[in-house]
Formats: structure tokens, sequence, C-alpha cells
């Protein structure tokens, strides 16, 4: 009989952490478990009383979520569980207590804190890739290769930190590629740092570097510290400086190629909607940094589009990651319908106007789907886009891929340099 206690609550544990990981995915997680206290508190009632109170407290919690979606509710009722399965799982079982029962425990712990807020994730994630926030950096002159010079740490704006960008100059006939980072609105920086396994940024800028273009990388503040629309009205800032500053920096800002990777892509996105779509714009209250014209083409690499589908990837784990970064940006319990969220739908915002882009993502744990939407939306409206993806069936091509260099990636950037390389002005 103790045997099978144990088993019970082992599977509480696997479902409570089911419920932590799927967090957009309460009323289906809430269900099953619910269903399952039921059957626990049967099996108290049966044998064993003690229980019977917080399990009964925790099924009420659990079906009152399904009935009304509440964020507090769902922080209880999870924070409900894990007491009962300390207490009965931990507490009152006479075994010895082994490692298996502390890494659990510590592990419900781990999902607890990140449920109530995603903030401490958050900025663990940053401090792991070496991402500061500091208010001021030293700008330096330097050069990579010969004919290469780079101005790093350019302060585009004193209001917030992290207000920096990178001008890289070959030459300043050359177009000129913008490029902001990816990193989930809550790391990532201008020079790569943040990418992960061989994931290197120059990989990708040297594609730009080979066809003869100068190179921007913008950075911007950061969640959780800094929430939505933060990040984009800092991004609208740092275009409207090199505009006014451009020249000084020895670089052609009416020749322009936008690029952005992840959460970089959104913010691209998001900045050319504000650039070109007027109602738009004011109603976010937001000036014009730049001509449109100016913008020749739009390069989005593993584009998220759609905040409300930021944990629709395809694998879990990514799923539980991304969420985390979406709720600290835009500081809510759950990625819902609200005003913010809609707001930064790229695709919703879309139209005629929007510059020639070329949009790439892999084929497991990113946006495709989002990727495939925008290209549809596009061609209806009659802009210029090419969508470039790959079949699972030929190789497994994971979030960024493109910052790889495999045949993939370098058949994908090389067909992404075929197309932004028709419309900027030679």
């Amino acid at each position: 009989m103790k045997n099978i206690k144990r088993y019970f609550y082992l599977f509480l544990i696997l479902l409570t952490m089911m419920s932590y990981v799927l967090i957009n995915y309460t009323r289906v997680t809430s269900l099953i478990i619910s269903i399952y206290l039921i059957f626990l508190i049967w099996n108290s009632y049966k044998g064993n009383k003690k229980n019977l109170l917080l399990l009964s407290v925790a099924l009420i919690l659990g079906v009152t979520n399904i009935i009304i979606r509440n964020y507090i509710l769902y922080v209880l009722f999870d924070f409900l569980l894990v007491v009962i399965i300390f207490y009965d799982y931990i507490v009152s079982n006479k075994d010895k207590i082994n490692i298996i029962k502390i890494f659990l425990m510590l592990l419900l712990v781990i999902f607890l804190i990140n449920s109530i807020s995603p903030n401490l994730f958050c900025k663990s994630f940053r401090v792991k890739f070496r991402i500061n926030e500091v208010d001021r950096l030293e700008e330096s002159v330097s050069k990579i290769e010969d004919n290469i010079t780079v101005r790093s740490n350019i302060m585009y704006d004193k209001e917030y930190p992290n207000s920096y960008l990178d001008v890289y100059l070959k030459d300043s006939s050359y177009p000129t590629l913008i490029y902001v980072h990816g990193g989930g609105f809550v790391g990532g920086d201008k020079n790569g740092e943040e990418l992960l396994n061989e994931r290197n940024l120059f990989t990708f800028f040297n594609y730009f570097f080979d066809n003869d273009y100068n190179i921007i990388s913008i950075n911007y503040p950061l969640a959780p510290e800094y929430k939505y629309p933060i990040a984009i009205k800092q991004v609208n800032k740092a275009i409207k400086y090199l505009v006014k500053n451009g020249k000084e920096f020895g670089i052609n800002m009416d020749n322009v190629v936008l690029g952005g990777s992840s959460a970089g892509s959104q913010l691209v996105g998001q900045f050319v909607n504000i650039t070109t779509n007027e109602d738009y714009r004011v109603s976010m209250g937001m000036e014009q940094a730049i001509d449109p014209s100016s913008i020749k083409a739009v390069v989005l690499n593993a584009p998220l589009l759609d905040p409300l589908r930021l944990t629709k990837t395809s694998d879990p784990l990514i799923d539980y990651v991304f969420s985390l970064m979406g709720r600290a940006y835009f500081d809510v319990g759950f990625l819902s319908e609200t005003e913010d969220v809609n707001e930064a739908n790229v695709i919703n915002h879309v139209n005629n106007h929007f510059p020639p882009v070329f949009i790439s993502d892999g084929n497991f744990g990113s946006f495709g789907d989002q990727a495939e939407d925008l290209h549809e939306k596009l061609d209806k409206l009659g802009v210029e886009n090419e969508y470039n993806t790959y079949s699972i069936g030929d190789a497994v091509l994971t979030h960024e891929f493109n910052y790889l260099n495999t045949k993939y990636a370098v058949d994908n950037n090389t067909k992404m340099m075929n197309f932004v390389n028709r419309y900027v002005n030679r």
C-alpha cells in the first residue's frame, strides 16, 4: 500500500510539473489534475483522512481555474499542490529521504518560483550569457581585418541603460545593414555573445561584409526591468539618431536594410510597421524615425511575429522558456490577448507599404507557422517577399539555424543576400 501511495504522489509531481511547463494551457492541465485529485480524495477518504481538506481545497481551486482562468488562482492552485506533495510525500513518508526526493522538490520549488514571477529566471539567463546593463560604456575604435573599422558602444540615448550601438564601416558609399539582436527581450547583445552552441553572429554578418555592406548593430533595454514598449521605442530612437548622425560615422542612411532575429525580428517588424503605417504609428504615439523610401529591404530570421504564439514552437521545453521571457516583457501572468500583446503583433499591422522582405526559419522549436502567415499576408497585399525554409525530412533545423556554418545555413543566407541585393542601390 505504501508503494502504491508513493506512485500516486510521483504521478502528482509529474502532473504539477506539466502544469508549470504548459502555463498557457492551464484550463487543460487544471482539468487533468482536478480529475486526479478526485481520485486522491477518494483514496484518502477510504484510507487516511488527514489530507482530505488540503486535497479538497486544491480541487476547488482547480475547478474554479477551469471556469474563470485566473492567474492568481492558478498560482495558489500549484502552490497548494507543492504543499500537499511536500507534506505527504516527503514529511509524512517514513521512508528515508533520498536524493531523488530532494531533487524533485527542488525542481517543483523552482517551477513554482517561475510561476509566481519569471523575473529571477530572466535575470539568471542574462547573467549566464554575461549580458550587463551598465549605465555607461566606454566608446572605442578598433579594426577587424584590414578594411573594417569598428566604433563600439556609441550611446544613442541617455534615458535608459543599454542604449548603445556599434558601427562596422567598410566604405561610406556602401549600403547599410541595421541589425537588432534576439534574446527573448530579456537577453542578447549587439556583439552576439548571447548565442548558444556553435551559433555565431559574425558568421551571419560576414555575408553582408562580403557583399560590401556597412553594419550597425543595436542594443536596447531588456526585460524584466524594462518592459514593453520600451525596447521598440529605443529601437526607434536609435534609428532616428542614426538618420541625424549617420554622416559623422560615414554610413549611408538613405540605402538601408533592416535585419533581426527572433525577438529582434519582432522589433524590426514592428518598427517597419510604425514607419510605414501612419494609423499604427499615431496609435502608439511615436514619431517616424526614417523616411520609408530609405528602407530598401528587410530580413526577418526565425521571426517572432505574433506574441500570442510565443509558446507554440513544437518543443515544450522551449515553449516554457519562451513563456517566461514573454511574461517578463509584457508584464503579464499569462500570454493572452492584452492590448500590448495585440499591439506588438507584426502580422496584424502590415500594409502594402511594407518594404521587400526576406523571411526564413527552421522547422523545429521555432516560429515557422508565423513566418508562413506573414508570407501569405504579404502576398495578398502585393508586397515583394521570399519565405525560405526546409523540410524536416531533410534535416532538423532549430531556432536561428542561420547563424550556424552548415550547408542549410549557407544556402539560406546565400538566398537572403541574392534577395536584398536586388533592392539596394549600387
